[in-house]
């Protein structure tokens, strides 16, 4: 299993430079963006890209998990040409009929769900980036599937120097404000992507089948509902915020959920690598035992490095944006938990994925999605931006424990719903009562003291709940063993 677990880490670490590069730079661009824009201003931004998401979800149409599948059920290099090429110019054609539509309608719906005039130019810079960006994505998910590591790494490196140095370049030197927050990204995925198909220029090679097509859309299309209540559960609260509160608010909101982004930065690594290697391994004989420390595990070290998270988050916020975005900080822990637990779709119905019962996760996912709705509707109003984020982080532990629940009917791995539900409330409890003490009027010693014995506390007693007792002696076991060898 050692083996398992370090191929693990290293596929994680080399698919994650770029990501942790992308994330590092929106974070270190916090204090020039917050100056240059307004919280209006950065509100609509969130509300353009969040409106953008929910296009991207019906141009992939949940294809990417088809194209990983039936990759893999290929027996030969021309069967795996044919699936990469059917892939490509299914989404160039679809994707540009789907973005062609929105933009002539967008001007309209936008206008009525915002109640604010956005300049058309805005609008077609912003979605037009969502389409080559999810060109892009799939081109690197083709390259992730050839175990192309080295050129996945300069691709994305090479467009995110493109796009914040334009960004720069057109925000602060040129003043274009939203129209080159959305353009430089645009100029950077098209970049990404005429290299990208470049270099798969053999790989696209193959036939376009249009049977093929027909069974990558079967497999994939009914995990759409998933993807459009995982957007609702991810972005929802943007609009509730949007109605109830002010774009301002939202603006501040955002700010906030770009710092609790480095969760999500470190769980889109894991999960580059996860699925290839999980898929790859499912038929070795330790492969379940394995699948279940990777739950366990890494379930205690999210909900540890969340807690960690929401301690210095004042301190974060303060120092990354203008005081105007000051309060964002009190999203940060809930909506940094409702990421990670986001993230993991793919390790906690593992079961539903090799079995192909997708059926099960879009179900999952509807009730999470609908629980949602009461969640932000019973929260927003009486807890404001906490209570979103709060409504958003549950909606997504209830999406996961029914995939946990539905997976392990499916095959029984050894997840276990008791042990992740005892991690949340510890964890939950623990964000709350440190957002308690950082408002309290003490002295800063003594909120660093109590914080820090939340924290030394949480940590020991999630490790214990994540990470069975067994798989700790083994551990301890094997470094005994390494220490009396040498």
């Amino acid at each position: 299993m050692r083996s398992f677990i370090s191929r693990l880490l290293k596929d994680s670490a080399v698919y994650g430079i770029p990501g942790i590069t992308g994330k590092a730079m929106g974070i270190i661009l916090l204090p020039i963006l917050t100056r240059y824009l307004s919280p209006d201003e950065y509100g609509m931004a969130e509300f353009l890209t969040v409106s953008g998401n929910i296009i991207s979800c019906f141009i992939i149409l949940a294809m990417n998990a088809s194209q990983t599948i039936f990759f893999y059920d290929a027996e030969t290099e021309t069967d795996k040409k044919n699936v990469i090429t059917t892939r490509i110019v299914f989404l160039l054609v679809w994707g540009s009929l789907i973005t062609g539509t929105v933009l002539l309608a967008a001007p309209s719906v936008l206008r009525l769900a915002s109640q604010q005039h956005i300049p058309f130019i805005i609008i077609a810079f912003a979605f037009a980036g969502i389409f080559v960006n999810t060109i892009r994505e799939a081109i690197l998910g083709l390259f992730r599937l050839v175990f192309w590591k080295w050129r996945y790494i300069v691709l994305a490196n090479g467009q995110l120097v493109i796009t914040y140095g334009l960004m720069l370049v057109f925000i602060v030197g040129n003043g274009m404000g939203l129209t080159g927050y959305f353009l430089a990204p645009l100029i950077g995925a098209s970049f990404a992507v005429l290299a990208g198909l470049f270099w798969m220029r053999k790989w696209l090679r193959g036939r376009f089948s249009f049977s093929l097509n027909k069974k990558m859309l079967a497999f994939g299309i009914p995990l759409m509902p998933t993807d459009l209540a995982l957007w609702w559960i991810s972005f929802g609260e943007r609009f509730f915020i949007m109605r109830d509160l002010s774009m301002a608010q939202l603006g501040a909101y955002s700010v906030g959920a770009r710092l609790a982004s480095v969760v999500t930065l470190a769980m889109w690594a894991f999960r580059l690598a996860w699925g290839p290697l999980a898929l790859s391994m499912q038929k070795e004989p330790e492969s379940r035992r394995f699948y279940s420390f990777v739950d366990g595990g890494l379930k205690a070290a999210a909900s540890c490095f969340v807690i960690l998270l929401t301690a210095v988050s004042p301190i974060a916020i303060d120092l990354l944006a203008s005081p105007k975005y000051y309060e964002g900080y009190q999203v940060v822990g809930f909506v940094s938990y409702g990421a990670f637990f986001s993230s993991i779709y793919w390790v906690s119905g593992l079961a539903i994925v090799i079995h192909k019962k997708t059926a099960y996760l879009t179900t999952a996912i509807i009730i999470s999605s609908l629980a949602s709705i009461g969640l932000f509707l019973g929260l927003i109003p009486l807890f404001g931006m906490v209570g979103a984020a709060a409504a958003g982080c549950l909606s997504h532990v209830i999406g996961n424990l029914f995939v946990v629940y539905f997976g392990e009917k499916v095959e029984a791995i050894g997840f276990s719903i008791p042990r992740t539900i005892a991690m949340v409330i510890w964890t939950l409890a623990a964000i709350a009562t440190e957002l308690h003490i950082i408002k309290i009027p003490v002295a800063l010693i003594d909120k660093v003291v109590y914080l820090s014995a939340i924290n030394f506390v949480s940590w020991l007693a999630l490790v214990l709940l994540g990470v069975r007792l067994a798989e700790i002696k083994r551990i301890i076991h094997h470094l005994k063993g390494m220490i009396h060898a040498r």
